[in-house]
């Protein structure tokens, strides 16, 4: 997040950041409800930001 935040400016990292939370918290959310992994599984958080950083381009030159 830190090189991150450097690297683009912290405006568009904590846009980058709130998407990958609400991304983490409707697939893991899912999962859960749909109870295909325990509650008490670690799950890493690097490949949601990846998907925020993907989702922030696509808003950003207007695709979606």
């Amino acid at each position: 997040m830190i090189i991150l935040g450097t690297a683009l400016g912290f405006v568009n990292s904590y846009k980058i950041f709130f998407i990958s939370l609400i991304l983490a918290l409707l697939a893991i959310g899912l999962a859960v409800l749909l109870q295909k992994f325990p509650r008490t599984k670690m799950i890493p958080f690097v490949p949601f930001l990846f998907l925020g950083y993907v989702c922030y381009l696509f808003l950003e030159a207007g695709i979606v």
